[in-house]
């Protein structure tokens, strides 16, 4: 049998993908804009967030900084700001929900729980930080 490179890698390709999945990878879940408005909590991080529909936002509390070190939280947001639905291509779910206030973007990931949409922001080193995840509140 003659393999061009283009088979092999279509084929390698096509492995990946169903090896991902096969392992549990979940695919992100698709987001609207209209399923980011509203209030969003964390107990863990004793923060507030609302996403209001005009694309502004406003937080409490929300961790911005964290010691490995100490094991804390070393910085806060509180205020107001921009948020935008990240789109990687218009084929592709969209992946983050990111947040600008001032200069800074903080980009939180979309995920389920009991097959709810959840946001998840990780503070700090992904391996030596820890993670908040919001879920809408009424």
């Amino acid at each position: 049998m003659n393999l061009d490179i283009r088979t092999i890698r279509t084929i390698g390709a096509a492995a990946t993908l169903w090896f991902a999945g096969a392992c549990g990878f979940p695919s992100p879940p698709h987001v609207t804009e209209k399923d980011l408005t509203g209030r969003w909590s964390s107990s863990t991080c004793h923060t507030v967030l609302t996403v209001d529909v005009d694309h502004t936002f406003s937080v409490k509390n929300f961790p911005t900084e964290y010691s490995a070190q100490s094991d804390a939280v070393t910085g806060k947001l509180s205020g107001q700001g921009r948020w935008y639905l990240f789109n990687d291509t218009k084929d592709v779910y969209s992946h983050t929900l990111d947040l600008k206030h001032d200069q800074m973007i903080y980009s939180l990931d979309f995920a389920q729980q009991q097959n709810r949409l959840v946001l998840e922001w990780t503070v700090g080193d992904p391996d030596d930080g820890f993670t908040c995840r919001f879920s809408q509140t009424a």
